[in-house]
């Protein structure tokens, strides 16, 4: 080939390659338009800082995706790993847990796979760290197999914490619900998140104290019976209330029954007296007979009988 063929071919295959093999060579395959990280030191265990990863993941490739591997700290301990339903149900995913060194890889097999230009809603929960002095330091780096587009990270401040302190930027600082201090930050781009916070803090009582099975099984069955007596209390008050309705119309029942005859019992005996001194005065007038006297009272007194 000839020099003047040579070169105006290399520079062709160069624009070929830079403008078409490089972008899909560099498309990532698996992406995150939003995860979220929260670390909650602290909070559920002593010591300890809970922590949970989650958010939709989307495949972008050609192939089904099998398995994410993802890197935490190498003294973790894993909680939940589950993809969540549209429910909010969790379906839980299995995993291995592999130490390297000062981090631990995390190998999730995806069951079922996630076909090409479909998403997956991921999350994670563990624990690490061992925060037993009162002043408290956390260095940690977590490894995504993605790149997050926008990554929203949270850290709680336990209560009766002081001289808090992180590395991370533009902190937004707001309340939970339990009035708690939270930071939260945003960064975008992000696969990989090296992050380190302190603290001060005596008191070594989780923020909120984790339940045994055993004492939520108590209280859950107190609670129940709880319930019960409640609603029996309703149900005797209820059956109270219709005895006594019930009761009540009886008596009226009864009462009217005794006042009726009570009043005809009247009615008759006023009728009574009446016909015996409109027929004693025709006697004594002489208008009647004495036989026929008892003749009619006897009459009228079966006529109202």
């Amino acid at each position: 080939m000839s020099k003047q063929r040579f070169w105006p071919s290399i520079f062709l295959l160069a624009v070929f390659v830079i403008f078409f093999i490089s972008p899909v060579l560099a498309q990532e395959p698996v992406v995150s338009q939003f995860f979220d990280v929260n670390v909650l030191p602290e909070y559920d265990t002593p010591g300890k800082v809970l922590t949970t990863l989650s958010g939709i993941i989307q495949n972008q490739g050609n192939t089904d995706l099998k398995e994410l591997t993802f890197t935490i700290p190498s003294d973790s301990s894993i909680d939940k790993v589950a993809f969540v339903r549209e429910t909010g149900e969790l379906t839980y995913l299995p995993f291995n847990l592999e130490n390297k060194g000062n981090q631990a890889v995390l190998k999730i097999t995806l069951n079922p796979v996630v076909k090409p230009n479909k998403q997956l809603n991921i999350f994670i929960q563990f624990h690490f760290g061992n925060l037993i002095l009162t002043e408290k330091k956390v260095d940690a780096i977590l490894n995504f197999p993605f790149t997050a587009k926008r990554l929203n990270v949270k850290i709680l401040e336990p209560q009766g914490a002081g001289l808090f302190k992180t590395n991370l930027q533009n902190d937004l600082l707001t309340q939970t619900h339990e009035g708690l201090k939270l930071h939260s930050f945003t960064l975008e781009n992000k696969n990989v998140l090296s992050f380190n916070f302190s603290y001060s803090r005596t008191d070594t009582t989780p923020v909120m104290p984790k339940e045994d099975y055993q004492s939520a099984l108590s209280r859950l069955q107190e609670q129940a019976k709880a319930e019960q007596k409640t609603n029996a209390a309703k149900s005797s008050n209820n059956s109270s209330l219709i005895a006594g309705i019930i009761i009540i119309f009886v008596i009226l029942a009864i009462g009217g029954t005794i006042a009726y005859y009570l009043v005809r019992s009247k009615s008759e005996s006023q009728r009574e007296a009446v016909n015996k001194k409109v027929l004693r005065k025709m006697l004594i007038e002489g208008k009647i007979t004495e036989e026929e006297y008892r003749r009619l009272l006897k009459k009228s007194l079966e006529q109202e009988g």
